[in-house]
């Protein structure tokens, strides 16, 4: 019989790998071409199409992975430092992701020019960050 952790933990892999595998695209399809050219349209287009899934799909890992946590005895137990060190990881795609919205895109938008490195790196942390998810996950038992 399945019960609601393993839907939840279902759904929350898939919607982790519709977040992981994004930025994984991003970073070896995207990225290079932007770092080459300065040329950030690409980027852009990229990003415009993605973050429709993207952006759901992270909220709907946010929330299965909340109640998982909790399934497991969070803020307690023996899973609360690894779930701990998760929402830690989220806090800090969520500051990368306002400080590229409102300092990086937001310059892009006035100027018409981006910094390519300022770019490049949110997007590389953003990526690793989203591994490190997999990976801490991936040391969560059920």
């Amino acid at each position: 019989m399945v019960t609601d952790y393993q839907v939840a933990q279902l759904i929350h892999i898939l919607a982790a790998s519709v977040w992981i595998g994004g930025h994984i695209v991003i970073v070896l399809g995207y990225l290079p071409r932007f770092i080459a050219t300065g040329d950030f349209r690409h980027l852009e287009q990229f990003e415009s199409v993605y973050e429709k899934i993207g952006m759901p799909s992270l909220v709907i890992a946010a929330v299965t992975g909340l109640y998982m946590a909790v399934k497991l005895g969070w803020p307690e137990g023996p899973v609360a430092s690894l779930v701990n060190l998760k929402i830690a990881l989220l806090v800090a795609t969520i500051l990368l992701a306002v400080d590229a919205r409102l300092r990086i895109i937001r310059r892009y938008r006035r100027r018409g020019s981006i910094s390519t490195v300022d770019m490049a790196v949110h997007i590389v942390a953003v990526t690793l960050i989203s591994i490190l998810f997999a990976v801490v996950g991936w040391e969560i038992r059920y």
